[in-house]
Protein backbone atom coordinates (compact mmCIF):
# COMPACT_ATOMS: atom_id res chain seq x y z
CA UNK A 1 0.00 0.00 0.00
CA UNK A 2 2.82 2.51 -1.28
CA UNK A 3 1.26 5.16 -2.06
CA UNK A 4 -2.35 4.54 0.31
CA UNK A 5 -2.96 6.30 2.99
CA UNK A 6 -4.69 4.94 6.17
CA UNK A 7 -8.20 6.25 7.66
CA UNK A 8 -7.88 5.50 11.47
CA UNK A 9 -11.79 6.49 11.40
CA UNK A 10 -13.01 3.87 8.50
CA UNK A 11 -10.16 1.78 9.21
CA UNK A 12 -8.87 1.33 5.21
CA UNK A 13 -6.12 2.25 3.06
CA UNK A 14 -7.42 4.84 0.15
CA UNK A 15 -5.95 5.59 -3.24
CA UNK A 16 -7.49 9.25 -3.11
CA UNK A 17 -7.51 11.05 0.12
CA UNK A 18 -9.27 14.22 -0.70
CA UNK A 19 -12.17 12.22 -2.76
CA UNK A 20 -12.66 9.49 0.52
CA UNK A 21 -12.93 12.57 3.26
CA UNK A 22 -16.21 13.22 1.45
CA UNK A 23 -17.74 10.05 0.74
CA UNK A 24 -20.37 9.60 2.70
CA UNK A 25 -19.00 7.22 4.69
CA UNK A 26 -16.20 8.29 5.84
CA UNK A 27 -17.94 11.37 7.39
CA UNK A 28 -20.38 9.28 9.14
CA UNK A 29 -17.34 7.35 10.61
CA UNK A 30 -16.16 10.68 11.20
CA UNK A 31 -18.46 12.14 13.00
CA UNK A 32 -19.65 12.35 16.69
CA UNK A 33 -23.76 13.49 17.52
CA UNK A 34 -24.23 17.02 18.84
CA UNK A 35 -27.71 17.04 19.11
CA UNK A 36 -30.99 15.27 18.02
CA UNK A 37 -30.36 14.59 14.07
CA UNK A 38 -27.15 16.84 14.45
CA UNK A 39 -23.21 15.83 13.70
CA UNK A 40 -20.38 17.37 13.80
CA UNK A 41 -18.84 15.65 11.04
CA UNK A 42 -15.41 17.37 11.43
CA UNK A 43 -12.89 20.18 13.28
CA UNK A 44 -9.64 20.71 12.34
CA UNK A 45 -7.60 22.97 12.71
CA UNK A 46 -8.43 23.69 16.63
CA UNK A 47 -11.58 23.70 15.91
CA UNK A 48 -11.59 27.07 13.33
CA UNK A 49 -13.06 24.67 10.53
CA UNK A 50 -16.12 22.65 11.44
CA UNK A 51 -19.05 21.18 9.82
CA UNK A 52 -22.72 20.51 11.42
CA UNK A 53 -24.65 17.98 9.64
CA UNK A 54 -28.28 17.95 10.11
CA UNK A 55 -29.74 14.97 9.15
CA UNK A 56 -33.11 14.53 7.84
CA UNK A 57 -35.30 12.20 10.15
CA UNK A 58 -38.07 12.82 8.45
CA UNK A 59 -38.51 11.39 4.76
CA UNK A 60 -41.74 12.44 3.90
CA UNK A 61 -39.88 15.73 3.29
CA UNK A 62 -39.39 16.20 -0.31
CA UNK A 63 -39.19 20.07 -0.49
CA UNK A 64 -35.72 21.66 0.36
CA UNK A 65 -37.38 24.90 1.73
CA UNK A 66 -39.74 22.70 4.00
CA UNK A 67 -36.35 20.89 5.26
CA UNK A 68 -34.34 24.14 5.97
CA UNK A 69 -37.01 25.13 7.91
CA UNK A 70 -37.64 22.83 10.03
CA UNK A 71 -33.60 23.08 11.06
CA UNK A 72 -33.37 26.54 10.80
CA UNK A 73 -33.62 27.26 14.57
CA UNK A 74 -31.08 24.58 15.74
CA UNK A 75 -28.55 25.82 12.43
CA UNK A 76 -29.15 29.52 13.63
CA UNK A 77 -28.35 28.53 17.11
CA UNK A 78 -25.16 26.49 16.08
CA UNK A 79 -24.03 29.63 14.45
CA UNK A 80 -24.61 32.20 17.32
CA UNK A 81 -22.77 29.96 19.62
CA UNK A 82 -19.60 30.15 16.75
CA UNK A 83 -20.10 33.95 16.75
CA UNK A 84 -19.46 34.59 19.89
CA UNK A 85 -17.07 32.49 20.13
CA UNK A 86 -14.72 32.88 17.24
CA UNK A 87 -16.34 36.24 16.11
CA UNK A 88 -16.69 36.66 12.64
CA UNK A 89 -16.49 33.82 10.84
CA UNK A 90 -17.23 32.33 7.03
CA UNK A 91 -20.26 30.16 6.48
CA UNK A 92 -21.08 28.17 3.75
CA UNK A 93 -23.81 25.24 3.03
CA UNK A 94 -24.26 22.18 1.36
CA UNK A 95 -27.71 20.10 0.75
CA UNK A 96 -27.82 16.14 -0.14
CA UNK A 97 -30.54 14.40 -1.68
CA UNK A 98 -30.88 11.10 -3.59
CA UNK A 99 -32.33 11.22 -6.85
CA UNK A 100 -33.75 8.32 -9.15
CA UNK A 101 -33.62 8.46 -12.84
CA UNK A 102 -35.80 6.06 -15.15
CA UNK A 103 -32.81 4.17 -18.18
CA UNK A 104 -34.69 3.97 -21.30
CA UNK A 105 -38.12 2.21 -21.95
CA UNK A 106 -38.39 -0.76 -19.07
CA UNK A 107 -40.36 0.69 -15.77
CA UNK A 108 -37.34 -1.79 -13.71
CA UNK A 109 -34.75 -0.33 -15.00
CA UNK A 110 -33.42 2.99 -12.85
CA UNK A 111 -30.65 4.45 -11.32
CA UNK A 112 -30.11 6.04 -8.05
CA UNK A 113 -27.70 9.09 -7.12
CA UNK A 114 -26.61 11.28 -4.08
CA UNK A 115 -26.38 14.72 -5.35
CA UNK A 116 -25.32 18.30 -3.99
CA UNK A 117 -26.26 21.41 -4.17
CA UNK A 118 -23.87 24.00 -2.71
CA UNK A 119 -24.65 27.88 -1.93
CA UNK A 120 -21.15 29.70 -1.78
CA UNK A 121 -19.78 30.56 1.30
CA UNK A 122 -20.75 34.66 3.00
CA UNK A 123 -18.88 36.43 5.93
CA UNK A 124 -20.86 36.46 9.09
CA UNK A 125 -20.17 39.24 11.39
CA UNK A 126 -23.42 39.71 13.87
CA UNK A 127 -26.94 38.39 14.34
CA UNK A 128 -28.52 40.48 11.50
CA UNK A 129 -26.06 38.60 9.02
CA UNK A 130 -27.12 34.96 10.50
CA UNK A 131 -30.43 35.54 9.69
CA UNK A 132 -30.17 37.43 6.22
CA UNK A 133 -27.62 34.75 5.09
CA UNK A 134 -29.78 31.44 5.80
CA UNK A 135 -32.51 33.02 3.96
CA UNK A 136 -29.76 33.56 1.04
CA UNK A 137 -28.79 29.90 1.25
CA UNK A 138 -32.36 28.62 1.34
CA UNK A 139 -32.89 30.36 -1.63
CA UNK A 140 -29.61 29.65 -3.71
CA UNK A 141 -30.07 25.80 -3.01
CA UNK A 142 -33.85 25.86 -3.99
CA UNK A 143 -32.79 27.03 -6.78
CA UNK A 144 -30.19 24.87 -7.74
CA UNK A 145 -32.83 22.05 -7.04
CA UNK A 146 -35.50 23.38 -8.78
CA UNK A 147 -33.35 23.97 -12.34
CA UNK A 148 -31.98 20.39 -11.71
CA UNK A 149 -35.10 19.26 -11.78
CA UNK A 150 -36.40 21.32 -14.42
CA UNK A 151 -33.93 21.42 -17.05
CA UNK A 152 -34.97 17.90 -18.15
CA UNK A 153 -32.33 16.18 -16.22
CA UNK A 154 -34.63 13.20 -16.15
CA UNK A 155 -33.98 13.26 -12.37
CA UNK A 156 -36.41 12.65 -10.14
CA UNK A 157 -35.78 13.63 -6.20
CA UNK A 158 -36.65 10.57 -3.83
CA UNK A 159 -35.01 11.95 -0.57
CA UNK A 160 -33.60 14.73 1.28
CA UNK A 161 -30.55 13.07 3.12
CA UNK A 162 -28.98 15.96 4.95
CA UNK A 163 -27.49 19.94 4.97
CA UNK A 164 -24.20 20.62 6.06
CA UNK A 165 -23.00 23.94 7.31
CA UNK A 166 -19.65 24.61 7.13
CA UNK A 167 -18.07 26.96 9.25
CA UNK A 168 -14.58 28.31 9.15
CA UNK A 169 -12.91 30.79 11.25
CA UNK A 170 -12.53 34.38 9.63
CA UNK A 171 -9.39 36.03 9.89
CA UNK A 172 -8.88 39.38 7.51
CA UNK A 173 -5.63 40.16 6.48
CA UNK A 174 -4.14 42.83 8.69
CA UNK A 175 -2.66 45.86 7.83
CA UNK A 176 0.73 45.89 6.96
CA UNK A 177 3.16 49.18 6.68
CA UNK A 178 5.66 48.25 3.68
CA UNK A 179 8.20 51.18 3.20
CA UNK A 180 10.58 50.95 -0.10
Amino acid sequence: MKNHRYSDKCKSYVLNWKTHVRTNLHKLKASEYFGKNVRIIKEAFNSRIRTYCFDNDDERILDPTEFMNKVEDYAKDIQQEVLSELGAFKLGAELFAEYIKLEGCDQEDFQFSIKSFQAPYTIIFDEVDINRQYENIKNIINKQTDDFQEKGSGWGLVRIIHLELNICQYQPIRNSSFDC
